[in-house]
């Protein structure tokens, strides 16, 4: 894994970017960060990626969720994260830019980073020169047996593909670009109220 090399924000905005394995706790770090945010008073937008209208299509589907090998097998890894890589950043040019240029915090479950991890081609790094510089990172880790637990006790994905092997060379990649390019590692395997703390003493400091 390499260090990112990403267009700087000048937009007056902060954007917030949380990462992290399928499970492993991105989308609780973030209701409460954003119940932090709006307790607070500070103006701050969501944003997923990759987006709604992408998760929709059959063809994400088919390769993301479906327990059916023949189906995945039809979908080339590469083409399909070239795809969702142009998603995201249609996204950040609809919804990310113009909330920054408001000068609102942007909090965003999954990044540029999500594509590399999942598909370390060439290509994929090129791309990911297109986004902002996230002002502050967060790396939810925690182990996967954890974070497989967590996704099967979810009742709308419970019956979703999910491949143990491909989840730890995620999470070892992540772990690499994390050193690399100063991500702050959130130990989510501890109790949640610590996780908490740590989230708000970094924020604090930034």
């Amino acid at each position: 894994m390499r260090k990112f090399e990403l267009r700087k924000n000048d937009f007056g905005g902060l954007l917030i970017v949380f990462e992290g394995i399928d499970g492993s706790g991105k989308t609780t770090s973030i209701k409460f960060l954003q119940q932090y945010l709006n307790k607070n008073g500070y103006d701050n937008v969501y944003v997923k990626m990759p987006s709604d209208r992408m998760r929709s299509l059959k063809i994400f589907q088919d390769y993301d969720n479906s327990v059916d090998d023949a189906k995945r097998n039809m979908i080339d890894l590469t083409n399909l994260t070239i795809m969702v890589s142009g998603d995201r950043l249609l996204v950040q040019d609809e919804i990310i830019i113009p909330a920054l240029k408001q000068n609102k915090i942007v909090i965003c479950d999954r990044y540029c980073y999500t594509g590399y991890v999942r598909c370390d081609k060439q290509i994929i790094y090129q791309m990911s020169k297109r986004f902002l510089q996230p002002d502050l990172c967060f790396l939810c880790d925690c182990q996967v047996n954890i974070a497989k637990t967590r996704i099967y006790n979810r009742a709308n994905e419970k019956n979703n593909y999910y491949n143990v092997n491909d989840a730890k060379l995620q999470r070892k990649r992540f772990l690499s670009l994390a050193k690399k390019n100063n991500f702050y590692v959130l130990n989510t395997d501890k109790d949640f109220e610590i996780t908490k703390c740590e989230i708000l003493n970094y924020i604090n400091k930034n």
